[in-house]
């Protein structure tokens, strides 16, 4: 991963230390990416333990994230102490299973939102440290009131970050999403989509009605009438 420059590295797996914290298995990788400002985001575990018997989650220099449901409280499977971050982790769609749980799903929420950040140019060249207090500053504070060991800061939320801009602070830089742009008709209106490229924040604007296509249908050449009707859209009209 450091090879091609990653940006964040996420590791959904855990590895029993058996009450002991000598296991140092790829540490000194961990370390590596860490020195060269990758964060390493892992999942909390699945025991409903400490986090003391699993590794990497036991090591302090990683992300520990841990697991909440629908309505954001800890899940019982999860295990807690040390957490830096909770997301989602339960019943997940994959393409594994449609409803599937565990912290190994909850960690790439926190990855995949690095990876964000530093794909905007404000922020591609933040320390790890730097990332770990962006991210911090955006959380909905869940649990106790504050830090606790089971949800750490909370689970963060882009959308207040974004409102109170830390990002872009209103000024986004809009980029044409031609594939969800739709063209209007006499009858619909057309839609032109945007993307900011730098937070991710979406906005459309509304296209006017095009005219209409008439096509002459039939004559009363008693009433002195000519019919037509829409080839678009079938509305009709006549005139004298």
């Amino acid at each position: 991963a450091m090879s091609v420059n990653c940006d964040v590295v996420n590791l959904s797996f855990g590895v029993a230390t058996n009450g002991s914290k000598s296991v140092t298995l790829w540490k000194d990788v961990i370390d590596k990416a860490i020195s060269r400002g990758i964060p390493v985001v892992v999942s909390a575990g699945n025991d409903s333990k400490d986090t003391s018997c699993s590794y990497p989650a036991c090591y302090k220099p990683c992300w520990t994230i841990s697991s909440i449901s629908k309505t954001k409280v800890l899940s019982n499977f999860s295990n807690f102490g040390g957490i830096d971050f909770t997301a989602p982790g339960e019943l997940i769609t994959s393409n594994y299973d449609k409803d599937i749980s565990g912290t190994s799903f909850s960690a790439p929420y926190i990855a995949s939102l690095v990876a964000t950040l530093k794909g905007c140019n404000d922020y591609s060249n933040c320390s790890v440290n730097e990332l770990y207090n962006l991210i911090k500053g955006m959380c909905e504070d869940l649990g106790e009131s504050g830090y606790d060991s089971s949800y750490g800061y909370g689970l963060p939320n882009i959308t207040t970050f974004n409102n109170n801009g830390d990002i872009c602070n209103g000024n986004h830089t809009w980029v044409k999403d031609e594939g969800e742009c739709t063209k209007s008709t006499c009858n619909v209106k057309g839609r032109d989509y945007y993307v900011c490229s730098k937070c991710g924040a979406a906005k459309y604007t509304e296209l006017s009605l095009t005219q209409h296509s008439w096509v002459e249908t039939s004559r009363d050449c008693d009433a002195k009438k000519i019919y037509y009707t829409c080839s678009v859209c079938g509305s009709t009209m006549s005139e004298t």
